[in-house]
C-alpha cells in the first residue's frame, strides 16, 4: 500500500497591517492668526503711507507746494491706522535701503479714508521747513474742514510723530443712513469741477487747500497752488 502523505497544517491567519496612527491635526489658534493679519496690514500700511509720502515730496520739488490733500485706501476708516499712514509719509527715509519712503515731512497735509462706519480725516501741520506753516493753524484747518462736511474735530492738537515736528488734530464724520450719509458710497461719487465754492475754502485764503466736501466733491490729490482763492 501507498503510504498516505503527512496531513498539512492549517497556516495561521495573518492579521491585517496595523495602520499608523494618524497624526493629530493642529487647531488653527485665532489669536495667532488675528496677531499675523494684523501685522501683515500694519506692514501695508507703512508701505502704502511711504509711498504716498515720497509722491508729495516730489511734487513739493517740483512746484513748491506748501500743503496737500489726499485720501488713503488701505486705513479703511480707521483712525489709528490713518495716523499710522501720516506718521509713514513724514519719516525719513532709511539709510541703504534700495526705495526711498516717507521724506514729505516738510509738506502740511490732510488724508482721509473711508470705512463702512465713517470717513476718518487726520490734519498735519509742519513745525518748520515750511513757509506756510504759520498761517494755517492746525485747530482752525481741522474745525473748518468739520464744519464743511459735517463732522467733528476730535482730538487735537497733538504732536505730530515727524522729523520736521509740527501738529495733528483729528476729525470724524459719522455714517448715517437715515439722511443718506454714507462714506463709502460719497467716496466714489461723480466728482464735479475744481472747487469754487465756500465750503472748500480755508482759512487764511492765502493757502487754498482741498477739502472732499460733499456738495462740490472737490477730487483729492490736488496742491494748493494750483487752487485760486474764491
Amino acid at each position: 500500500m501507498t503510504p498516505r502523505p503527512p496531513p498539512r497544517r492549517a497556516q495561521p491567519a495573518q492579521e491585517a497591517p496595523k495602520e499608523a496612527p494618524k497624526k493629530e491635526e493642529k487647531k488653527a489658534d485665532p489669536e495667532a492668526e488675528a496677531k499675523k493679519a494684523r501685522e501683515k496690514l500694519l506692514a501695508k500700511i507703512i508701505k502704502e503711507g511711504g509711498k504716498k509720502g515720497v509722491e508729495i515730496e516730489g511734487a513739493s520739488d517740483m512746484g513748491g507746494l506748501d500743503f496737500f490733500c489726499t485720501t488713503m485706501e488701505l486705513p479703511d476708516g480707521d483712525m489709528e491706522l490713518l495716523q499710522m499712514s501720516m506718521t509713514a509719509m513724514n519719516a525719513m527715509p532709511e539709510e541703504g535701503a534700495e526705495d526711498r519712503k516717507g521724506c514729505s515731512g516738510h509738506v502740511g497735509k490732510m488724508i482721509f479714508s473711508a470705512g463702512v462706519k465713517q470717513l476718518a480725516c487726520v490734519a498735519y501741520v509742519p513745525g518748520k521747513d515750511n513757509k506756510s506753516a504759520s498761517k494755517v493753524p492746525v485747530m482752525e484747518w481741522a474745525e473748518s474742514v468739520a464744519k464743511a462736511v459735517g463732522g467733528k474735530v476730535t482730538k487735537g492738537p497733538t504732536a505730530a510723530e515727524s522729523p520736521n515736528g509740527g501738529e495733528t488734530a483729528e476729525i470724524t464724520v459719522l455714517a448715517d443712513p437715515d439722511k443718506g450719509k454714507f462714506p463709502l458710497k460719497d467716496k466714489g461719487a461723480p466728482r464735479g469741477p475744481r472747487p469754487r465754492c465756500s465750503p472748500c475754502a480755508l482759512t487764511p485764503p492765502s493757502v487754498r487747500v482741498v477739502v472732499p466736501c460733499r456738495s462740490c466733491r472737490a477730487a483729492a490729490d490736488v496742491p494748493s497752488s494750483r487752487l485760486r482763492p474764491v
